[in-house]
Formats: C-alpha cells, structure tokens, sequence
C-alpha cells in the first residue's frame, strides 16, 4: 500500500503550530500590528491548508441574485404548503327589464309650445285586449297622455309629470281590473258579452296664462250604457315659475269667501228653465285660467254634481277682491 507524504499530512496539531509560529513570528517583527490584514491572511492560510488536506474548492458563496416574492400561504398539518386564493368580487345582479306595453294604433306624437321654456307634448294611443282562443276584441283602452317639457326647471317638469303619470296609472289599473272581468263575463255568455264589451278611456287637456298651467283629467269606464261605470275627472294646477301646488287656499285671502262668491255665478250662469242650481249643488267650485285677451282675464270655474264636473265661463277680474297677492300676482288681476 501506497503511503501518503508526511509533507501533505497535515494535522489539527500540526495546523495550530504553524498558526502559533506565524503569530509568533508577527509579534517579533514589530511592535504595531495591522489585526485587519492579520485576520484575512490567517484565514487565507486555514482555507489552503483545508484545500491541500480535504480537497475542498477555494471559490466563495455567491450571494442570491433574485428576490423572493412572499405571498399568503398557510401550513397544514402534514407539511405541505397552501397558497390561499383571493376570490373574485361578486358581480352585481341586474334587474330584468320590463317591458312596455304594445299599442295597436298609434298616431303621431304634437308638440305644442305654450311659452317660452314651457311646451305640452300630447300622444294619442289605443289599445285592445283580444281572447286568446278565438281574437276576438274584447276590452279597449284608448285616449291620450300627456308629459310637460321645462328645460332648465327638471325639477318642476317632474313634479307635474309624477301627477299626470299618477292619473294615467289609475286609467291603466282599471283597464287591467275590467279586462279580468271581461275574460270571466265572455266565457259565461259571449254573447250577451260582445252585446256591451268594456272601453276604458283616458284624456288630457290643459290651460296656461302663462304662469299657471292647469292640466284637465279624465277616465272614465263604460259598457254601452248611458250611465259610465267607473269615470273620474281632476283638475291640478301649478306654477310653472315655482312648481308649488296651486289650491284656491293658496291663492285666497278668504277661502270660504272666494268660494261663496264662485257658487253664486254657477247659480246664476249655469241655471236655466230646465235645471235649477242650488248651492247644495254646486261642490267643490275653482278657477282655471286662460290666455289673456282683449284685456279680458277669462277662465272658467269648475265644480261638480253628482260626481259629474261642469264649467261655465267667468271673468277673473270680478274676484281681485278675494285674490291675497300671490292669487293676484298668478292670475294677473289688479
């Protein structure tokens, strides 16, 4: 068997010697001593000598060159790592929409500019439920709607428009009530039936002074007789400048008074050698104003009896007296 060198076998012993007989020599040498450069030439030593002893490799570790990107991660029991996914944001739902209701006969679509900034848009429509067995016609819903238009007060363009689409929508609900009961009349007797078939209608009509607008409603459900079985009439009034409310409250100093003297022209107006109007008759009267002209502040005055509005004519300026200066200032009297 080969036997190795004493020259390359070097012990811990005999390393420490050495280490020992440099410092040794070191401190003879000089009194002042550079500890840095004596600490890096000892370790050059010591990683020789590993290298002529072990065989190890003189090159250095290399520092990482890439950073490590943390992310969430959790450990179970057995070791293993889990990265815990972030779950996507729930989109929001969006509502089905409904769709409108089909019109049969549709004409054109007026514009009617009152005033400046003020215009009434007015759509005639009609439609008809048939029954689905046979199309026959049974319930019609004709009329017209009306939307008032006021760039630069939206405000007070919807405040008008909810009222006149309110009154529209208790026309529509009594369309879908009658044709309910026409389907249950129709599969009884079709006959007797299609004798006196249910017609809802629905119209709008207005007035404007140009500062009050009064917006005339009607519905009204008949079947052929001479008495309608459901109708209803409404009037609204509203200041175009303001959007408030107009009421004979608003506009009177008297309230009571400027009623008084609203039923005592009905009952002189309105009588005649075939009816007489008692002022138990007349109910609920009010003004609604038209365009001046000729220098006459006309209008007429509504009331109603036995549920059925009527109007005669009058002139505004016969009630100043009872106008507060609001009333007086909107219906333009003195």
């Amino acid at each position: 068997m080969k036997k190795l060198s004493k020259k390359t076998v070097l012990t811990s012993r005999g390393l420490m010697v050495i280490m020992v007989s440099v410092l040794g020599t070191v401190t003879l040498a000089s009194c002042t001593i550079n500890y840095s450069k004596l600490a890096d030439g000892i370790g050059d030593i010591g990683r020789g000598v590993d290298h002529m002893v072990n065989g190890t490799s003189e090159t250095s570790e290399a520092a990482p060159t890439e950073s490590t990107v943390s992310t969430d991660e959790t450990t179970p029991s057995d070791g293993t790592t889990e990265t815990e996914a972030t779950p996507a944001p729930t989109a929001a739902p969006t509502p089905t929409p409904t769709p409108a209701p089909e019109r049969v006969d549709f004409s054109s679509l007026t514009e009617d500019k009152i005033s400046d900034g003020v215009e009434v848009k007015e759509e005639e429509f009609g439609e008809s439920f048939h029954d689905e067995a046979d199309d026959t016609e049974l319930v019609t819903f004709t009329g017209n709607r009306a939307v008032v238009s006021i760039p630069g007060a939206t405000n007070i363009q919807t405040a008008i428009n909810l009222v006149l689409d309110g009154f529209y929508g208790e026309a529509s609900g009594l369309y879908d009530r009658y044709t309910k009961d026409a389907q249950a009349e129709y599969s009884l007797d079709k006959e007797a039936y299609l004798a006196a078939p249910y017609a809802v209608t629905v119209k709008y009509a207005y007035s404007y002074n140009g500062r009050l607008l009064t917006m005339v409603m009607e519905y009204t459900v008949s079947n052929g007789g001479e008495k309608a079985v459901d109708s209803k009439k409404e009037i609204a009034t509203f200041d175009v400048l303001t959007g408030q409310y107009v009421t004979p409250a608003t506009v009177a100093i008297d309230e009571a008074a400027l009623e008084e003297a609203l039923t005592q022209t009905v009952i002189q107006v309105a009588s005649s050698e075939e009816l007489t109007y008692t002022k138990e008759m007349v109910n609920d009267p009010i003004i609604i104003a038209h365009q001046q002209s000729g220098g006459t502040s006309f209008a007429e005055i509504y009331w109603s009896t036995d549920g059925v509005m009527h109007s005669v004519p009058a002139d505004l300026a016969n009630y100043a007296e009872y106008f507060n200066t609001y009333g007086k200032i909107v219906y333009k009297v003195g």
